[in-house]
């Protein structure tokens, strides 16, 4: 990652940048995953691709981790179709299908692998929402 005002390569997590002190992701002037300059007002990074956060404001690719958590613990792979992952999301949609019956049958006993299943999906979403917040792309089938 790439500081978006000075260009500084920083680690993955960082939350402020090394040299010039300000959070990576506030200038509008450097590309954050390859660390090429931009041009203002730029929606995608004309180097690698990759879409672009303009100076604290939202690029319309934004995805809301809230909304994404909860239509996960709605129905366990909405999110990941709100999140653009169709393939993704239509299994796991599948697979909650296949548990709630599961549930159903077992009077609630299948429940004990239900409930993790769905906090991790809630996770999932979460996260990868957080990452399109944060401008990076996602593969369809990426976890966390």
């Amino acid at each position: 990652m790439y500081c978006r005002h000075c260009a500084t390569e920083l680690a993955e997590k960082a939350v402020a940048c090394t040299k010039c002190g300000r959070r990576p992701y506030d200038g509008t002037k450097f590309c954050p995953n390859c660390g090429k300059e931009t041009q203002e007002g730029a929606v995608i990074c004309t180097s690698c691709g990759v879409a672009l956060k303009a100076g604290g404001g939202t690029f319309a690719g934004d995805k809301s981790p809230v909304v994404a958590g909860i239509l996960n613990w709605l129905w366990s792979g909405v999110g990941n179709i709100y999140l653009g992952q169709k393939t993704k999301g239509v299994v796991f949609c599948v697979i909650t299908a296949f548990f709630i019956i599961f549930d159903i049958v077992t009077c609630s006993l299948g429940a004990i692998f239900h409930v993790p299943y769905m906090i991790v999906m809630i996770i999932d979403a979460v996260l990868l929402a957080n990452r399109i917040g944060r401008g990076e792309s996602i593969a369809e089938w990426k976890f966390f």
